[in-house]
């Protein structure tokens, strides 16, 4: 988020984005958006050391904090999940995926 915010074009594609899906963000990335997408404390709140699944979407002028609660043991978690602890294996060459 950082590099996007620090060139000119970046910063004029999310001020122009009308939907933007924020979750936990590093604290210099916050301090960005903050000033770019003017957003309270309360609202930083929501993408500040925040759990996976929990976070802020601006839609045309407005933020919207949200939670996801996905259901983890199921084929489609598995499908979009996007930490990488699912996909190494168990053991060293067995190509094997975390169950």
């Amino acid at each position: 988020m950082w590099t996007i915010c620090c060139k000119v074009i970046g910063r004029t594609m999310l001020a122009n984005s009308d939907f933007i899906v924020m979750q936990n963000q590093a604290s210099t990335d916050r301090m960005e958006l903050d000033e770019l997408l003017n957003t309270s404390d309360l609202q930083l709140s929501f993408i500040t050391n925040v759990d996976a699944g929990n976070g802020l979407i601006k839609v045309g002028s407005s933020l919207v904090p949200f939670t996801d609660k996905f259901p983890r043991h199921t084929k489609l978690y598995r499908l979009g999940n996007s930490f990488a602890a699912p996909f190494v294996s168990n053991k060293a060459g067995s190509g094997r995926k975390h169950r």
